[in-house]
């Protein structure tokens, strides 16, 4: 029954835009609970200590993906903000203006002497 729900938090999880990450919580649960299981095994444990953590690593599971779902994943716009704080005098260009020129702007020819690089004088006859 547990795995049915899990399932079902899964879909609903990848659906609210979580997508690939709605399957981590099911595979890190199931890699703990074979190290756990295997550990506890090994060191003779009752199979109702087995059978506890197996039920804490399932409700934790489905604690999870039940956020997961219920939340859903915040996806970031085009102009790099959040959507809810993202408003028209935050995506205006005159606010945030680009240093960087256009790629077919003319540019101004610069120089390739020693002093154009900052090289220290005494180190100036070194580097070509």
């Amino acid at each position: 029954m547990l795995l049915a729900i899990q399932i079902a938090l899964t879909v609903a999880a990848w659906r609210k835009g979580w997508k690939g990450l709605a399957l981590l919580p099911l595979g890190a649960a199931l890699a703990c609970g074979f190290v756990f299981g295997a550990a506890m095994g090994a060191g003779g444990l009752s199979e109702g200590a087995v059978f506890g953590i197996g039920l804490l690593i399932d409700l934790g599971v489905i604690a999870a993906l039940g956020v997961m779902a219920a939340v859903g994943r915040r996806t970031v716009t085009s102009t790099g903000q959040h959507p809810i704080s993202a408003s028209p005098e935050a995506a205006s260009p005159a606010v945030f203006p680009s240093t960087a020129a256009p790629a077919d702007a003319a540019r101004e020819p610069t120089s390739v002497g020693r002093a154009s690089h900052g090289v220290p004088e005494h180190l100036a006859g070194t580097v070509q």
